[in-house]
């Protein structure tokens, strides 16, 4: 698993497969308009990463490029960019999709144990991962239902909890911090809690299409940039008469670029 998204960890699957299909949709988007407009694609492929293959390449002729009309080479340059946006919207409808109508029925969000604290009751008793259910006869569902259970617990007295794996019952140490107030020694989290392969599934879904949408969206803007190799380079050539502009336009976002880059610096 790679942390990618804040409070989301992807796949590693969901990865490879988003990369394969952002880079498809892109290459092929060019190769498509390319035909299209008559000029002859100089090689295709697989993009092959050790022996995962991670996209495809369409290479059209330069010079038959040039030889269009300027509206039909920024059409040809700007179709990548253009299906990589369509591609974000149907993701991010995929996505809701997913959130709205069919991740409820497969997971539900709980009051997880999170950890055990030593010397305390609950030490190596609670299992990492089970749900609690009920806090001294009350129902937990969730921070403020916890809070309200477990605030009347106080020191020697007995403090039951159920959770999805059994029921324990305990009796309560002071709390160093507040003398009058019990603990049992256990951490407690609030996340969702995904059930069998069915939810697991859902979940695999719902990282895939989001990270596709935010994959989509990130090269799609990035290759409007006015820089050589990116289709932005391409499309302001072909649209721009001044030269020197274009150039001065991709010096002006290379300082920008690094500008933002700076503060990466000291994290390193």
């Amino acid at each position: 698993m790679v942390p990618i998204i804040p409070g989301l960890d992807i796949p590693f699957a969901a990865g490879i497969i988003s990369l394969v299909v952002l880079l498809t949709i892109h290459e092929l988007s060019h190769g498509v308009l390319s035909r299209i407009f008559g000029v002859k694609l100089k090689s295709t492929g697989l993009l092959i990463f050790g022996i995962l293959p991670i996209g495809a390449f369409v290479e059209p002729e330069d010079k038959a490029i040039r030889k269009l009309a300027p509206a039909k080479q920024i059409g040809i340059f700007s179709a990548g960019i253009a299906a990589n946006f369509v591609a974000m919207l149907v993701f991010f409808v995929l996505m809701l999709t997913t959130i709205l109508y069919i991740a409820p029925k497969a997971y539900s969000y709980g009051i997880v144990v999170s950890g055990t604290t030593q010397g305390y009751p609950a030490y190596n008793v609670l299992s990492i991962g089970s749900q609690v259910l009920r806090w001294n006869g009350q129902n937990v569902s969730d921070i403020s239902t916890l809070e309200s259970a477990s605030s009347m617990d106080k020191p020697n007295e007995p403090v039951t909890i159920v959770t999805n794996v059994s029921t324990y019952a305990f009796n309560a140490l002071p709390d160093p911090a507040n003398a009058s107030r019990g603990l049992v020694g256990v951490a407690l989290s609030y996340k969702p809690i995904i059930r069998g392969a069915a939810a697991s599934a859902v979940y695999f879904l719902y990282t895939l299409f989001a990270l596709s949408m935010l994959l989509n969206f990130f090269i799609a803007v990035f290759n409007l940039l006015p820089l050589p190799g990116l289709d932005g380079w391409a499309i302001y050539n072909s649209s721009i008469r001044n030269k020197r502009l274009v150039k001065y336009l991709a010096w002006i976002m290379l300082v920008a670029i690094a500008i933002n880059a700076l503060p990466w610096l000291f994290y390193i």
